[in-house]
């Protein structure tokens, strides 16, 4: 017969159990990052024990040799497959990249190919042998050099787990219950393995690791049923940087790279290696930006880097990173680009330009006067020959200080509010030495720098037939130019006001509007809420689909807001996935029922990409003035730890402020 009883597989195989049931239960918490490497962990400790107790149920010795030596194919894999949760449980995903992680596995693949290579080769275990001398069977192995290279190699992996959990303790994101359990976790085992390695355990060879497996596997099954040991992790950092569409790059104390986003690292060529290194690695125009700014701790400047079309306009922004005791740490430069912005502004200031050329070179007097006051702001140089005045010396006066008749000039006004322009008006005007002539005028409205002027033109009488041609030709070409100028002048303005991608309000605008807003309670308004919506687990749907398909979610997301506020409110994209709601007039019931709205409307939302149907939820937080809060800052806030606190419950949910300081509460009282 193959196999034989023992009483001794009880314990291991209660642990396999134990542990394969955990395994299966963390699957409800696959959303959670921690979670899956938690996942991957559990079955390899069930692995090892089934493994374990089938090499002491056979009765064979080849088999019990041969099983023996698998147990190393899953105990090479567990602890760096701790260090992989743990680096996931305390937000630092960032350190994982392709390269780190098959460092990180080099030296288990290896312990594989010798285990799978037995026994062409003594590096690992070698002359089984069985011992009979202890109340159980137990095949004994020399030891080859790879062992011991195995074994350290674990005790460094783990070691290093246990100290960024020891220090994790410190952040107040993390449940330190959570924390202490994962720490006694992983050093229980390890300290019990430490031993059995040794051979000082009363049964020499006996896995004692197998067994303690059943008081971890009680201790993680109570967490995750009582305590949900990874309901609540640290959003990553990186997260957070590469959703910033501006450049940021930081440098330490020591003028060496730290850190830097997506952008950066996409216009630099740069990569993770490079973080440690001096400027130097970066192309010149960027190295030499830096080092132009050494020391500098505060600073802010617009700045040009590339030459011709790859020339770029950046707003500079430099700021001191400093710890909790306000030591500095380094310096943050953020970099926004304005090139589109300034680049149009030229455009504006050249067209100006070419229109006062062209007005210039007209033959005939052309003016520009302000409506609002009726002051010249501009006067060609044959109009100012007509008055007998210089060019600056008319800029500035009254427009009805030239007319005859002061009371011509209203009648002038009249019929440009009326029609919009006036055309072959004779009236009579006068010059600087009092003198008078007949003059046939001609005018018409325009905007030009956000304000109304009124753009005319003199003749004499006697050339008028040949006048009248001429300013038909300059308005036509004036108009059209200050037709372009008012389209510069939009896109500027809209540039300015609203997000591209979602033609919502952009973040600027939303401040401005919830100050204004605040300022009016007093008079017109008693309440005003503030919804903070945010989308669950958006970089899932970069990850998986692209960002093109990430972008029509958040489109489809700035559709349904435009659609589902009152005239009254202003919805805005606050940055990244997040997005912002001012509700004048609303109480804190009303909000929290039109935000569940909005995430029920949300839910029900399907974006179509590439033949599929992408769906997703969202989370919102709301605050109200002045329950919980006298100023935007305080307002914006509020709304924001809501929305945390909706997020960190399960997502898909609405929290008022004050029902996220009771969530707070009990999350407190349950540690």
């Amino acid at each position: 017969m193959m196999i034989t009883y023992t009483s001794y597989i009880w314990l291991p195989l209660i642990s396999a159990l134990l542990v394969s049931a955990i395994a299966l239960y963390a699957g409800t918490f696959r959303n959670t990052p921690a979670s899956q490497p938690f996942r991957v962990l559990m079955w390899l400790c069930a692995l090892f024990s089934y493994l374990f107790v089938l090499s002491l149920l056979m009765t064979s010795l080849t088999l019990r040799i041969f099983l023996a030596q698998m147990l190393y194919i899953p105990a090479a894999f567990i602890t760096p497959t701790i260090l992989i949760m743990v680096i996931h449980y305390t937000g630092h995903t960032a350190w994982i990249t392709r390269w780190r992680l098959m460092a990180l596995l080099l030296i288990p693949m290896i312990t594989v190919v010798l285990v799978l290579s037995y026994p062409l080769h003594t590096l690992l275990r070698y002359s089984p042998q069985i011992d009979l001398s202890g109340p159980l069977p137990i095949i004994t192995f020399k030891r080859g050099s790879w062992y011991w290279v195995h074994q350290i190699y674990g005790i460094i992996i783990a070691i290093n787990a246990l100290a960024m959990l020891i220090a994790s303790l410190r952040n107040p994101v993390l449940r330190k219950r959570n924390t202490l359990i994962l720490i006694f976790g992983i050093a229980t085992p390890f300290l019990a393995d430490i031993p059995t390695a040794l051979r000082i355990t009363p049964i020499p060879n006996y896995a004692w690791t197998s067994p303690i497996f059943v008081c971890i596997g009680i201790l993680y099954g109570w967490a995750l049923l009582r305590g949900q040991i990874f309901a609540v992790t640290p959003i990553a950092r990186g997260e957070v940087m590469d959703h910033i569409n501006d450049l940021v790059i930081v440098l330490d104390n020591n003028g060496r790279i730290a850190d830097f986003n997506r952008a950066m690292q996409e216009i630099c060529e740069i990569s993770r290696r490079n973080i440690g290194t001096l400027p130097d690695v970066l192309p010149s125009v960027w190295a030499d930006l830096l080092r132009r700014y050494n020391g500098v701790s505060t600073h802010k400047e617009e700045v040009i880097i590339g030459t011709g079309e790859n020339q770029h306009v950046y707003d500079l922004v430099i700021s001191t990173i400093r710890n909790q005791r306000s030591q500095p740490l380094g310096r943050l430069f953020i970099l926004h680009d304005v090139t589109v912005r300034r680049r149009n502004e030229e455009l504006l200031r050249k067209n100006e330009e070419r229109f006062r050329q062209m007005v210039e070179t007209m033959p005939i007097p052309l003016t520009l006067t302000r409506i609002s006051d009726g002051t010249y702001l501009y006067v060609n140089h044959l109009a100012s020959d007509h008055v007998g005045l210089p060019q600056s010396a008319m800029i500035g006066k009254q427009a009805i200080s030239f007319y005859a008749d002061p009371r011509v000039r209203q009648i002038v006004l009249d019929a440009i509010h009326q029609n919009g322009s006036i055309h072959n008006f004779e009236t009579q005007l006068k010059r600087i030495d009092g003198s008078t002539f007949w003059a046939l005028f001609s005018a018409s409205v325009a905007t030009m720098n956000d304000e109304q002027v009124i753009l005319s033109g003199v003749i004499d009488i006697s050339e008028r037939k040949k006048i009248e041609e001429a300013l038909r030709y300059a308005n036509d070409r004036l108009e059209v130019q200050l037709a372009e100028n008012k389209e510069l002048q939009s896109q500027l303005r809209e540039q300015a006001t609203h997000d591209v991608l979602t033609s919502l309000f952009n973040r600027r605008y939303m401040q401005e509007i919830l100050d204004h807003c605040l300022t009016l309670v007093p008079r017109e308004m008693n309440f005003i809420s503030v919804l903070m919506i945010d989308i669950d687990h958006f970089k899932k749907i970069n990850d998986a689909y692209g960002h093109k398909a990430g972008d029509l979610m958040l489109q489809a997301m700035g559709t349904l807001l435009r659609s589902q506020t009152r005239q009254m409110d202003t919805a805005c994209r606050y940055g990244g996935e997040e997005f912002v709601i001012i509700m004048p007039t609303a109480t804190l019931d009303v909000a929290v029922r039109r935000a569940n709205d909005l995430r029920h409307a949300f839910a029900n939302l399907c974006v179509e990409y590439d033949g599929r149907d992408l769906r997703a939820t969202i989370s919102i937080g709301v605050a109200t003035f002045p329950t919980h809060g006298g100023n935007s800052d305080t307002l914006l806030h509020e709304a924001d730890q809501a929305l945390y606190m909706a997020k960190a419950t399960g997502r898909n949910r609405v929290y008022a402020a004050d029902e996220s300081l009771a969530a707070v509460d009990k999350l407190l009282s349950t540690d």
